[in-house]
Formats: structure tokens, sequence, C-alpha cells
């Protein structure tokens, strides 16, 4: 559609706007002596008088920077000829008019390895003569090797960044059990081993008190000569014990079970807050003893 126009000399219609129609699928001749003008599909075409179809293409050369835009304005043609390339970029077949531009590979290779860098966890290492980059994990200071057991507890600490940084194994001595909601009410489960070469009370386990708890402990202990064989003990006792106030005082110590082939022994006694679990040999001999306690805790 034509608007707000005037007859020049040459008598061409000049026209101050046009606007372009989307295309009929069905294309249909213009009046006499007329060329239409449309757009369909995102390309411009234009229709003769006959009604047969035309491409409208336009090709130019921007500034003659090599960019060429040719066909409905929806290619970009590059021309070698007129583009200066950085190094590291292959241009093939210039002469066509049509280049292929390409990066070098070793310039690719160069640029990605620039862009890689180490850290304290990733070591980056580049072969340029092969063209690879290899990754490593560097030294976090855990020694190779398997750890745990049926009677181990594993130590494990972890970086900020997830990485495992200390790794340890140890003899599981303790078990800590505690009712949710209650600071104080837990049951415990703890052993230990000592050795006596004489008849001096060796403590075995000490355990601390809380102020303001309450205990019921169950002490069983085993012990074996082991410089000549032939003689062993056993023993079980049972007690409570409470703080009040920092001050702890030990109950009566019930003798539940008592076994033994010489005169060994066990014992309990307090020091501070803590309740110490003694076990007394025999001079100049070897006694390899075994205790587990079990406590309440309220």
């Amino acid at each position: 559609m034509a608007r707000g126009g005037s007859r020049d000399s040459r008598e061409t219609f000049l026209l101050d706007s046009l606007r372009l129609r989307v295309k009929p699928t069905v294309p249909k001749a213009p009046q006499e002596n007329a060329v239409e003008f449309y757009h369909r599909d995102g390309a411009f075409y234009w229709l003769d008088s006959s009604g047969v179809e035309h491409s409208f293409v336009t090709s130019t050369t921007v500034g003659g920077s090599g960019l060429e835009i040719q066909s409905n304005l929806a290619t970009v043609l590059l021309s070698a000829a007129k583009l200066n390339f950085a190094p590291g970029f292959i241009v093939t077949n210039p002469s066509a008019g049509l280049a292929t531009v390409s990066l070098d590979s070793e310039v690719t290779q160069d640029l990605v390895a620039s862009m890689l860098q180490d850290s304290a966890d990733l070591d980056f290492t580049y072969n340029d003569g092969a063209g690879t980059i290899s990754a490593l994990l560097t030294a976090s200071g855990v020694t190779a090797g398997t750890y745990g057991g049926n009677n181990q507890v594993i130590t494990i600490a972890v970086a900020a960044s997830g990485r495992v940084t200390s790794l340890s194994s140890s003899v599981l001595q303790s078990i800590r059990l505690g009712a949710v909601g209650a600071s104080n009410a837990n049951f415990n489960i703890e052993k230990a081993r000592v050795q006596t070469t004489n008849a001096t009370a060796t403590t075995i386990i000490a355990f601390a008190t809380a102020t303001g708890s309450s205990y019921l402990v169950k002490w069983m202990t085993a012990a074996r000569r082991t410089d000549i064989s032939g003689s062993a003990a056993g023993f079980e006792r049972i007690f409570r014990v409470k703080n009040i106030g920092g001050v702890i005082t030990v109950g009566s110590v019930q003798s539940s079970y008592t076994d033994r082939d010489v005169g060994v022994n066990v014992s309990v006694t307090t020091s501070g807050t803590n309740v110490l679990l003694q076990v007394s040999g025999i001079g100049s001999q070897s006694w390899d003893w075994n205790a587990a306690i079990e406590w309440l805790e309220v």
C-alpha cells in the first residue's frame, strides 16, 4: 500500500512510504505494468506482471571489512581478501570468496591450558607435545590403607571443600547412649586393660561424674597370671554413686561374684569427682586385667 506521493519529470511515481503485505499462498498477478513486492517466511519477494515470483536479492559489502550480506538479507559471508586475521586463525580456500576460518589447534590448546589454574586440591599438567591436560589430586596427608574393623572407631576430618584431610582408627573402648531431650540420662559401656606386677592398687578405669547426677554401676573384671600359667580370677561388683554439689558419695558395693585362685582383688574409691575402679595383684607376679563397666546416669 502506497501513501502520499508525486510524479517526477520521468513519469516515475515517488512514494512517501511503502507498506509490504504478507503474500498469500496462491500468487496472483498484479495489475498491468505493475510490480508487487511482499514479504513471506522471513524473506522478500517480487511478483512480475505475469504472476511469476522472484526472490528479492541484495548484496553489499560493509565498509570494506569483508562482511557481505546476501540473499534476502539472511546470509552473512566473509571475504578473506578483506579481513585481517590474528595469529592462530587458519583461513582455508580464500580465493573462492567464501573462505573457511578456524582456530589453530595449537593455539586452542594453549588457550585452554592457560585457563586451568592449580588449586590446593588439584594439580594440572599440560603436555604441549601430546596436546593433553591431566588433573591429579594433591596429597591430602591421608595415608593410603584400610581403616576400621569390628572393634574400632574411625575419626574423619573433612575440609570446607568436602575433601577428607585426616583419617584415623582406634580401638573402641566406650559407648555412650543418650536419651532424647535429657543431657544426663545416659547408658554407658566402657572397657580397659592394665597389667600389674605388685600388690599396689592400680586404677584400671576412671570415670567422671557430673554435678546433680546419680549413677548405677556394674563392673566386671577378669584377670590372668601371665609370667606362669595356671592362676586366674573373676569379679563382678554393683554399686551406686551420686554427685551433689560437686561432692560424690559411693553407696554400698555389692559383691555379686568373686572367684579367684590366689589373693588378687578389686576395689572402688574416689578422687575429686571421679570414681576409680582399681585392681591389686601380687608382688613379683605379672597379671593381666581386663575390665568392663556399664552405668546408668540420671
